[in-house]
């Protein structure tokens, strides 16, 4: 994890989540990647309906809340 303009940013090597104390590997991953280009590199990263998805999965309301509000604004 890292951030940016104090935004955090999760770095996955491989599209596993931990849910319920059991790695679940997600295979809708990459039907929903986008690209971003930063300083001259492409740079692929999961949309934010697929973020919100994996957040409602996780319970992570918290993260959910954040990107619900950024969409909103």
């Amino acid at each position: 994890m890292f951030e940016v303009n104090q935004l955090p940013i999760d770095l996955m090597g491989d599209p596993v989540n931990l849910v319920d104390s059991t790695w679940v590997s997600n295979p809708y991953w990459i039907d929903n990647v986008e690209f971003f280009n930063f300083s001259g590199i492409d740079v692929p990263l999961t949309t934010l309906d697929y973020e919100m998805y994996i957040y409602k999965i996780l319970g992570n309301t918290e993260r959910e809340n954040v990107l619900v509000s950024y969409i909103n604004n």
